[in-house]
């Protein structure tokens, strides 16, 4: 949930903020998929996926940060799990042109995935991770993921 109140967003609300971008990408690409040429939909789906990539790294920070606490392990594992599975989707889509009808397919299920993910990090992982990351480690790979979001959108 993100604080309004707040001057600068937390880890987890620049993380919330970033996934929420990345998922309105995505489904923008699959509602209208039919409707793009070839290489704006190439594009966007570049995009998306590059989004999708980014938002994993920066979260795999801040993962390390809980990895070596028994209460976060179980959330930890689900959200390996979840990732896993979308880097295979990410991988198997990349293979196929954008007008074949497994693309979208791909796309679709690509969607169902991240819906898993962003529904997990909502119910376990960010409430498990904020209660065992001290402040100074938060603070430290929220710098670190700003610097990188600055720098990405400069280039």
């Amino acid at each position: 949930m993100i604080n309004e109140t707040s001057e600068k967003p937390n880890i987890f609300e620049l993380l919330e903020l970033q996934e929420r971008k990345y998922i309105d990408e995505l489904n923008f690409l699959v509602e209208n998929h039919d409707r793009l040429s070839t290489v704006e939909g190439l594009e966007r789906t570049k995009k998306v996926f590059d989004s999708i990539r980014k938002h994993l790294e920066h979260q795999d920070q801040l993962i390390a940060c809980g990895e070596t606490c028994d209460e976060s392990v179980a959330s930890i594992n689900s959200y390996k799990n979840v990732k896993e599975k979308i880097m295979e989707k990410i991988n198997q889509i990349v293979l196929m042109h954008v007008d074949e009808p497994d693309f979208l397919e791909g796309l679709q299920s690509l969607r169902i995935e991240v819906k898993t993910m962003a529904d997990l990090e909502e119910a376990r992982l960010y409430r498990n991770l904020r209660k065992l990351i001290d402040e100074k480690k938060l603070e430290a790979v929220r710098e670190a993921v700003l610097e990188d979001m600055v720098g990405t959108n400069r280039n």
